[in-house]
């Protein structure tokens, strides 16, 4: 059964035109914990928004220190939280889900300034050491407002960047927390702009080794970020992973030759997650692209003898169609010759003339020549429960004669 936690940057949430997208989102993936982050919500309206938003959940804030709530953690039953602490940047809490370990969850919006940004970097430090977390299951999800990687910026500046991105580094090294594998774009903000747009990754899901061993299915996805610039991350602490199986991948070449395949393989890649920093992310990658393969070539490959057999029928179909169209026009042809010949008594060499004529318009059974038409004067002429006119023109003159 799939424990579903969640963290989003939803840029404020006042708006009620915000609301039901939010309401419907909780409502579709069914999310058991979560943090909201830059609610720009006062405490007088919090009730009012909360009821709104997540109807019968509980909740609690960060009012006591910032006055925006810069960060609201929601659940619902049957889940239990502690609240250990909070602070400007941080909630601290401990999460009891049933028949799973507790763990300590810090729900993270850090400053844009990077002065302010330090002080929560000690805070997740003295976190550490005062609750004993490295020895504890402990998640840390939400919006650091830093880069750790240059390939996480789209617009990446070494000057500007890279003393910040190392700093971040290090504390993470210190805390021997590491991202959740996860599923979506590496990007998880941007501007929203067509000219001078700038995509970054904020927002993660770390963990340390002791989730791992408490949850070592769980993995993260993040979502398409309307009606945020934030995409959205779902942790599903029991997700079900690939099963290994004996038998080997075989590659078929033809594969290489579908106008969709680049496109195929490029989507897989991104979305299994993270550039690859190690065999076994490489083979989860591998994994996710040997599934899209199967998926196009079952699309586009399978039951080829019913296809074409299929593919055949239609043909038929379409040849029958196009031959009673050009009979119609033959027909109606001839029947004008008709009238000419029942209203007018024509000699015989007159006759010999509209044949010769209506036999070069036709075909006479013969392949041979560039004049040949594609339905024969022997067909014109069947009868009509055989499809054809009856008679021929010199029959015709004869009998009006």
């Amino acid at each position: 059964m799939s424990v579903k936690l969640f963290f989003w940057n939803v840029r404020g949430i006042n708006d009620p035109d915000k609301h039901r997208p939010i309401s419907d989102w909780l409502y579709s993936h069914r999310p058991i914990f979560g943090a909201l982050l830059e609610t720009h919500i006062k405490e007088l309206c919090l009730a009012r928004v909360m009821n709104s938003v997540c109807h019968d959940w509980h909740y609690l804030s960060n009012h006591l220190s910032d006055e925006d709530g810069r960060i609201v953690i929601i659940w619902k039953d049957p889940a239990k939280v502690t609240l250990l602490a909070q602070s400007r940047q941080m909630i601290k809490c401990e999460v009891e889900l049933p028949n799973y370990p507790l763990f300590t969850y810090s729900a993270i919006y850090a400053s844009n300034l990077s002065e302010e940004r330090a002080d929560l970097w000690v805070e997740l430090l003295n976190t550490q050491a005062t609750l004993s977390l490295d020895s504890k299951p402990w998640m840390i999800g939400g919006d650091f407002n830093q880069i750790l990687h240059s390939h996480e910026h789209s617009t990446f500046c070494h000057s500007v960047h890279s003393s910040r991105m190392f700093e971040f580094r290090d504390i993470l090294l210190q805390l021997g927390v590491n991202d959740l594998r996860y599923y979506g774009p590496v990007h998880t903000r941007t501007n929203n702009r067509d000219i001078a747009h700038v995509a970054k990754k904020l927002d993660r899901c770390l963990i340390n080794s002791q989730i791992l061993t408490a949850f070592p299915n769980a993995t993260s996805t993040f979502l398409p970020p309307a009606p945020s610039d934030h995409t959205p991350c779902l942790t599903d602490l029991a997700c079900q992973l690939p099963i290994v199986g004996t038998q080997t991948f075989r590659f078929l070449n033809y594969l290489t030759k579908h106008p969709s395949f680049l496109e195929v393989v490029t989507d897989a890649w991104f979305l299994a997650g993270s550039v690859s920093v190690n065999l076994a992310s490489l083979c989860w990658k591998l994994k996710y692209i040997k599934r899209s393969l199967k998926m196009l070539n079952k699309e586009n490959y399978s039951n080829i003898q019913q296809r074409v057999q299929e593919t055949y029928g239609l043909l038929q179909h379409a040849q029958l169609f196009l031959f009673f169209g050009r009979l119609l026009l033959i027909k109606t042809l001839i029947a004008g010759v008709n009238i000419l010949v029942f209203k007018f008594h024509l000699a015989k060499i007159s006759d010999n003339k509209i044949n010769s004529m209506c036999g070069l318009f036709l075909w006479k059974g013969s392949s041979e020549g560039h004049h040949t038409a594609k339905v024969s004067w022997e067909t014109v002429t069947l009868t009509k429960e055989q499809g054809g006119l009856e008679s021929t023109i010199f029959t015709l003159n004869k009998a009006a004669s």
